[in-house]
């Protein structure tokens, strides 16, 4: 490991140690601070997978299942979120189908009534004839939710930078983003609320040390629409 590298991975130890301290501190400004759901949403991932790979492009797609729930304690929001189906090969043999499954949670920390930080954690599932894949991603989670002015309709901006992420008995991403951007609309006197968004998703992954194997990118694309349930209160 050379010094930069040591620096480096040191410098994120210690903004990683901040901010959990950070959180750490609000969660315990608000000791007495009731418990509340915001929203229990499902719906559905419209998924469109392109895997490039010693030049070919691999493109697979279908829709999945997507739920979301959402508990508030004070200034901190915990969020929790599956989505599940298959992703069907366009190409046949060696583009098969391939089952799918994501489950995540992220911590936010709300800067005012429109912005929260946070960190995601996130595990997938790839399954297929050859065997399982597991993805492990970690990292930052930015949230920006702003009011247009009218009213129950609210933009949403969603950004994660995933720096601390592997393939479980695998390679390390050397990129790794998570981005979504839409509106959600409540009905003034309504406990439900409409979301759209436009999901895309890009990993690299490293290559070995040896520079054997050969560079692989996917992307993960696609339109979400969820229904959610909110308390009137």
């Amino acid at each position: 490991m050379t010094a930069r590298t040591s620096r480096g991975t040191a410098r994120r130890a210690s903004v990683t140690r901040l901010v959990a301290g950070a959180l750490g501190l609000a969660f315990a400004a608000t000791p007495a601070a009731r418990a509340q759901v915001l929203t229990v949403s499902a719906g559905g991932f419209d998924v469109h997978r392109l895997v490039y790979y010693h030049g070919f492009v691999l493109e697979q797609g279908g829709l999945c299942a997507a739920a979301t729930g959402t508990v508030r304690f004070g200034s901190l929001r915990l969020s929790a979120d599956a989505v599940t189906g298959t992703l069907t090969g366009e190409s046949g043999v060696p583009n098969v189908d391939v089952g799918y499954r994501t489950t995540s949670a992220t911590l936010h920390l709300a800067v005012n009534s429109e912005l929260f930080i946070g960190v995601r954690r996130e595990g997938r599932r790839l399954r297929a004839d050859a065997g399982d894949t597991y993805w492990l991603l970690r990292g930052w989670n930015v949230r920006f939710e702003p009011d247009f002015g009218i009213a129950g309709l609210r933009g949403v901006a969603d950004v994660s930078l995933l720096s601390s992420s592997i393939v479980r008995d695998g390679p390390r991403f050397s990129t790794a983003v998570q981005a979504a951007m839409g509106v959600s609309f409540r009905p003034r006197t309504a406990p439900y609320d409409l979301r759209i968004a436009y999901r895309f998703e890009r990993y690299d992954l490293a290559r070995s040390s040896g520079g054997i194997t050969a560079q692989r990118y996917e992307e993960f694309r696609g339109v979400v629409l969820e229904v959610g349930l909110r308390p009137t209160r």
